[in-house]
């Protein structure tokens, strides 16, 4: 059942990479993303199981990366400050198999509140560096990513793989290796 639940994990992904990619070419010039920029790759974010395993093989496979992250830890370029997967030059580690909250940061986002009472209240947040000439309000619901969609699924996925599991893990080779 894990194995399964990986696979439509992969297709998430790659269907979460693709709308980012349509965003991103639709209103290229609204976009600062680019190779090495890190703003979004924050210190503190965690995962659930099911990305949490995908991880850890994407790890398992690659024992060199392994000891890299781990002497980069010990490094610390960038003081505690941003993910730990982040290398001393900006660039992700663990692009390949990075987890969906950073494939889809730097897109212009759509969700729910949390402390909304209101169903039908939608917010929309993106990275400050991009959007800066327009307001991220006027694009139609085509040119946003769904956040509470991709939690949902993501959510399912997880249960499906990891039933009862709820702990999170941090981004860091010792919690995603365990």
């Amino acid at each position: 059942m894990i194995d399964q639940a990986l696979g439509q994990y992969r297709d998430l992904r790659a269907r979460a990479d693709a709308k980012f990619s349509e965003i991103q070419t639709a209103y290229s010039s609204d976009f600062a993303c680019r190779k090495g920029c890190h703003s979004c790759c924050k210190s503190g974010l965690t995962v659930n199981a099911i990305e949490r395993e995908e991880l850890r093989r994407f790890l398992v496979a690659r024992p060199e990366l392994v000891e890299e992250l781990r002497a980069l830890e010990m490094a610390n370029p960038h003081k505690g400050k941003r993910c730990k997967f982040l290398g001393a030059a900006g660039d992700c580690r663990v692009y390949e198999a990075r987890p969906l909250v950073c494939r889809t940061h730097g897109a212009p986002l759509q969700f729910r509140p949390l402390d909304s009472r209101d169903e039908n209240l939608r917010a929309r947040d993106v990275c400050p560096l991009n959007f800066t000439s327009r307001g991220i309000g006027e694009l139609p619901a085509t040119s946003v990513i769904n956040l509470d969609t991709i939690n949902t699924l993501l959510a399912l996925l997880c249960e499906r793989g990891f039933p009862g599991v709820e702990e999170r893990a941090a981004l860091s080779v010792d919690e995603i290796l365990g």
